[in-house]
């Protein structure tokens, strides 16, 4: 059973960005984790965690806009949810109410605000937290909180099918946009990426890896990303890909579909190379392996170095290193 409440004196705990303040009037949530959180506050003010939340929901006057508060808070939501491609918002005021459909592609909203006499479009809106039409997903089955993080008070850990372990989220992206999030597993350079493409288009992270690595399992080009490849692949629920609808009044063209790729490495930002001859190092590489890639045979790179002779102030040597490039 789904229940909701009050949630006006602060924001929801526990959401994997930094910059994310909001604080919905009143959130809906299943009844056993609400029932959980009660126990677990023990009379202190402890925030309901976002991870919890199935729609978020906001109390607005007459004249105040309610449509673009309740777009941040579902935005928030998904954030938050991995689980969730798509959300229900809710706003009301004392004349009426009005329904939201939020995922990547965009957002659907009621065209007017319905009077309290009118239940219907409310009735649908409560029905759908428990089954969803086929063209609204909100749930995908091969994401779930770990066991140990169903009621726990602190950062949860997220379980993907056919991986074994708990991903921590260390990334997420803009929720209307690529949605693109990174998830972490414990300490170790495994790490999973959630994102949406757009139905159609060719760019395919995952084909573009098989392609610079090769269609042989085991063979790989270094300095490139590592992946699984058992694992990376579009995210499907009984053979049907998970899709946001998007139809032309929106932000894409197309479909989005989810896509999850599996890597076994990772890189930092290029600020963290310690010196200059690091980050040359890395440069070659990108080149390197782009021309490999396109099958180019008239370019290549070579990456020197030329001692300074030291003078009597300075007896270390400093190396200066050049990047060359050379066109046949």
């Amino acid at each position: 059973m789904i229940v909701f409440f009050d949630h006006h004196r602060g924001p929801p705990s526990y959401h994997p960005t930094s910059y994310v303040k909001d604080k919905p009037d009143f959130v809906a949530a299943r009844q056993s984790h609400y029932q959980e959180w009660l126990a677990q506050r023990k009379g202190k003010s402890r925030a309901f965690p976002w991870h919890l939340i199935e729609s978020a929901c906001e109390q607005k006057p007459e004249k105040a806009d309610c449509l673009g508060q309740t777009l941040a808070y579902t935005g928030a939501l998904r954030q938050a949810r991995p689980d969730k491609p798509g959300v229900y918002g809710l706003f009301t005021r004392s004349s009426g109410y009005g329904i939201i459909w939020d995922d990547p592609a965009g957002s659907i909203s009621t065209t007017s605000t319905r009077p309290w006499s009118e239940i219907g479009d409310l009735v649908c809106y409560v029905n759908s937290l428990y089954y969803p039409p086929d063209t609204h997903p909100t749930r995908d089955p091969t994401v779930k909180l770990a066991r140990d993080d169903i009621y726990a008070n602190r950062t949860p850990l997220w379980e993907f099918d056919g991986i074994a372990g708990s991903f921590s989220t260390i990334f997420v992206g803009n929720p209307h946009s690529r949605m693109s999030r990174v998830h972490r597993l414990g300490e170790t350079t495994t790490v999973l990426k959630d994102s949406y493409r757009t139905e159609g288009r060719r760019f395919q992270e995952v084909k573009i890896l098989e392609k610079i690595h090769g269609p042989v399992t085991g063979v790989t080009v270094p300095g490139v990303v590592q992946f699984d490849r058992q694992h990376s692949h579009d995210v499907t629920v009984d053979s049907k890909p998970i899709a946001t609808p998007a139809p032309d009044s929106r932000t894409y063209p197309g479909k989005l579909l989810r896509t999850r790729l599996l890597m076994t490495s990772y890189g930092d930002s290029l600020r963290k190379c310690k010196t200059v001859y690091d980050g040359l190092k890395v440069l070659y590489d990108v080149v390197k392996v782009r021309v490999e890639s396109r099958g180019a045979e008239k370019y290549y790179l070579r990456l020197t170095s030329s001692p300074q002779v030291p003078s009597p102030e300075k007896r270390r040597t400093s190396p200066r290193y050049q990047l060359q490039q050379y066109i046949l």
